[in-house]
C-alpha cells in the first residue's frame, strides 16, 4: 500500500504543476496576444490619422485653399481613429467574455 500511495501523491502533484503551467501558458498567450493587437492597432491609429491630414495639407497646397482641406480631412481622420479604437474595445469585450464565461452546456434535448 505504500506504493500505491507514493504514486498517488506524485501523480496529483504532477497533475497539480501540469495545471500552473497550462494556466501561467495561457495567461502568457493572451498576454502576447493583447500586446500584439494593441500595436497592430496603433498602426492603424497612426494611418487614419496622418493620411487623411497629409492628403488635406496636399489638396490645401494643389489648390490654395489653406487650411481647408487639411482641417476637413484632419476630422475625417479623428472619425476614423475613434472607430478603430472603439473596434478594437469591442473585439477585446468579445474575447474577454469568452475567455471567462466558456459555453455552458444547454439544457433541455440532447
Amino acid at each position: 500500500m505504500g506504493k500505491a500511495a507514493a504514486t498517488t501523491k506524485t501523480t496529483t502533484a504532477a497533475q497539480g504543476e501540469l495545471a500552473r503551467l497550462i494556466d501561467s501558458s495561457a495567461k502568457s498567450a493572451a498576454r502576447t496576444q493583447l500586446i500584439g493587437s494593441l500595436l497592430g492597432t496603433g498602426w492603424q491609429l497612426a494611418v487614419a490619422v496622418f493620411v487623411p491630414l497629409l492628403l488635406g495639407m496636399w489638396l490645401d497646397r494643389r489648390f490654395d485653399s489653406q487650411p481647408g482641406f487639411t482641417l476637413g480631412l484632419f476630422v475625417v481622420g479623428v472619425a476614423l481613429a475613434s472607430y478603430v479604437i472603439y473596434r478594437e474595445y469591442q473585439s477585446i469585450q468579445h474575447s474577454s467574455r469568452n475567455t471567462s464565461n466558456p459555453t455552458k452546456p444547454k439544457k433541455g434535448r440532447s
